[in-house]
Formats: structure tokens, sequence, C-alpha cells
């Protein structure tokens, strides 16, 4: 997403944010990461859906 869309929904201007800082933890809040992308591909453990 652009800085600016990202600046008008969350007043956080991300070209400024450090990472590990608060502003840094709402911007990624809800959002699919890299090292989290298994859980969200992975198969059932059940095998069931």
């Amino acid at each position: 997403m652009a800085p600016d869309i990202i600046l008008l929904r969350t007043g956080i201007d991300m070209r400024a944010v450090k990472q590990g800082d608060n502003a840094w933890h709402k911007l990624r809040l809800s959002v699919i990461t890299a090292s989290e992308i298994h859980n969200v591909i992975a198969k059932p453990r059940s095998g069931n859906k």
C-alpha cells in the first residue's frame, strides 16, 4: 500500500516510523507478513476443512 494512503487511513507517516516502535506495531496489525504466511496457507491438522 502506498505511504500516502497509509497516512490517510491511519494518521501514521510510515516513512518516519522506526521498526519496532509503537507506530510500527500499529501499522502491522491485521497484516499478513512473510514470517506468518505459513499459518494462512497451512493444511488443517485433521485433514478436514
